[in-house]
């Protein structure tokens, strides 16, 4: 599709006053820098819209646009509700526009703003698919005031998890690898190529463009019942034989990142895969060895980024070429170990790639899930923090109109992740929204289901009320979400949890107090209770909570499944007041929240 100019006519709301302006911050210091990883990325890019104004919801798409005062040069910055961030180069008319929020419309004008032919222009296609054809959130940043600190990089270099390590431990460490450098998961299968590391733990410069067979390929996917399968393999992601005279230009070096493999046919009597880009395109990003050294230097990985350098027909295959050295230009393993691969992945399975650079830190602080689609097709997403055995699940706005749980929540995540010692041992997994659709609408999802009557344990069709439990037990996605959650299937991190915190509202309760409610095994669940209502004995209240029906084991919610002898997983529901400011809520619920993570 062609590109086509793309004009956001953003009114002249204010028009600044002459007067002497101080030196401009340089736009530059407001970029995040590009050794960050996405998820910091992300999160530096959210800081700068909290200064704007702006109050960005789960599900919620933003443009951010840091405009220059002293050119016509601007970045725009698309923030996705999967978390992801792309950078566009714009312009627009110096002092035209005033620093705030906006909402654009399909036609990307202001709404109920009149119209001007000066705004800020983007001349790119890719925007224009991002952004469209639904509404979506506009910040202005006023670059004249400092811009915020961003987030320094955690110095952690990836590694081979010890075999002692449980299985669970070493899929989801390998799915945080993934996460932090770009990657996607997916239903289908994944492979992780780490260059610079092989299997037993030996490093070597990754940078090295010759040699035998020393990183690791890693096949990560589910059998039917969603359980996770690993396989781990020796053999070479870099290029190959620097020295061929005939290959123009050095040998390519496939560059860090995330790509498609597809089914390619035979290569010397065995299966190979096509590596491809994420739009099809078998023209890959790569650097080359342009002096033939033997390496790619920094020098040469810059020129190619500039250039825009590609290689293409990069091919998954069993390392035999008839008269040169293996892995000229493709991702190889030795013939036997391919076998095994092909045995291991399926000789016509495609998967998507990626490919981490094993040298160079990386930051898993805090990785983010996709699990799914709500109704509507927003993400449902979870955060993971930690790692190791003892897993804990925290989760908040099942109810649409009860949404303290979700401020509640994010802020916890970033309590924890400014200092790890904080987990105490715990993995813990955060989903702020189950509810993203009508978060802060309706108790509802889209549907008119109510999420926490749509489980399985004593379910029973209900009438189409506030309460409708749907037409059949997890028929709505957000419910199945949260199940896979529970038990560590579907797309999120493997292992079953054990111990799960919901967070609620009551209507009922006064401002700045709170109740208890308890589920599944007593003797597990008794000692959780007890630990939280010790950290705010004036405040919280222990008892079962029943509904406005006046039930207690309620039929088909999210406590009497758990507590089912099937699934038997502790639950402790929190229930707060309606009312209360977010600030005030954390202040009183902050040691609440990490007493549930402080008992053993």
């Amino acid at each position: 599709m062609p590109l086509r100019k793309t004009i956001l006519g953003l009114a002249l709301l204010l028009t600044p006053a002459a007067i002497a302006q101080p030196a401009e911050v340089a736009l530059a210091t407001w970029r995040a820098p590009v050794q960050l990883q996405p998820q910091q990325r992300y999160e530096h890019y959210q800081r700068i819209l909290l200064s704007c104004g702006a109050k960005p919801a789960p599900g919620e798409l933003w443009v951010l646009g840091l405009p220059s005062q002293l050119s016509s040069k601007t970045c725009f910055v698309v923030l996705t509700p999967e978390g992801q961030v792309h950078e566009f180069d714009g312009t627009s008319s110096p002092n035209a526009l005033s620093a705030g929020t906006y909402l654009l419309g399909q036609d990307l004008k202001v709404v109920g703003q009149p119209q001007t032919d000066t705004g800020l222009t983007i001349n790119s296609e890719e925007f224009r698919n991002l952004t469209g054809p639904g509404a979506f959130r506009f910040a202005l940043v006023n670059v004249w005031q400092p811009a915020p600190e961003a987030p320094s990089v955690t110095p952690l270099i990836p590694s081979i998890p010890p075999a002692s390590a449980g299985l669970s431990e070493r899929f989801n460490y390998y799915q945080r690898l993934i996460l932090a450098r770009g990657g996607k998961l997916t239903r289908g299968t994944t492979v992780l190529g780490l260059r610079g590391i092989s299997p037993d733990g030996r490093r070597h410069p990754s940078s090295d463009n010759i040699g035998a067979y020393d990183d690791t390929y890693v096949i990560l996917r589910r059998d039917s019942k969603g359980q996770p399968q690993l396989s781990e393999f020796l053999g070479s992601t870099h290029a190959g034989d620097s020295s061929d005279p005939s290959v123009p230009q050095g040998v390519a070096q496939l560059r860090p990142g995330h790509y498609k493999a597809q089914p390619y046919g035979h290569h010397h009597q065995m299966p190979c895969w096509l590596v491809v880009n994420h739009k099809g395109s078998k023209h890959v990003r790569a650097a080359r060895d342009v002096d033939a050294d033997g390496s790619v230097s920094p020098d040469e990985v810059q020129l190619a980024e500039g250039r825009g350098t590609t290689a293409s027909d990069i091919l998954f295959h069993n390392g035999i070429w008839e008269d040169r050295c293996a892995s000229i230009g493709c991702l190889t393993m030795a013939p036997d170990t391919h076998s095994a691969f092909v045995h291991a992945l399926g000789a016509r399975t495609p998967f998507d790639f990626t490919l981490v650079d094993a040298n160079e830190p990386i930051d898993l602080s805090c990785s983010t899930y996709t699990l799914g689609r709500s109704a509507q097709g927003r993400p449902l997403n979870m955060y993971v923090l930690g790692s190791g055995p003892k897993i804990a699940l925290l989760f908040g706005n099942i109810h649409g109109d009860e949404p303290a749980g979700q401020d509640l929540l994010v802020r916890l995540k970033r309590h924890l992740q400014e200092d790890p010692a904080r987990l105490n041992g715990w993995q813990v997994r955060i989903m702020p929204c189950l509810n993203p659709d009508n978060s802060g609408r309706a108790r509802t999802n889209p549907r008119g289901v109510d999420l926490n009557r749509n489980f399985p344990a004593l379910w029973q069709l209900s009438a189409r009320d506030d309460e409708y439990s749907g037409p059949k037990p997890l028929s709505e996605p957000e419910s199945r979400c949260l199940r896979e959650a529970a038990l560590g299937l579907g797309l999120g991190p493997a292992g079953r949890v054990q111990r799960i915190l919901s967070i609620h509202q009551h209507r009922g309760i006064p401002s700045g107090q709170g109740m208890l409610d308890g589920d599944g095994p007593s003797d597990s669940v008794a000692p959780l209770v007890a630990a939280m209502q010790e950290a705010a004995p004036d405040r919280l209240t222990a008892q079962k909570i029943a509904d406005s029906h006046g039930r207690v084991r309620i039929p088909g919610s999210f406590g009497t499944w758990v507590s089912s002898r099937e699934i038997s997983i502790p639950t402790v529901t929190y229930e707060l007041a309606h009312g209360d400011s977010p600030e005030n809520s954390w202040a009183w619920n902050r040691a609440v929240l990490m007493s549930f993570l402080s008992n053993p």
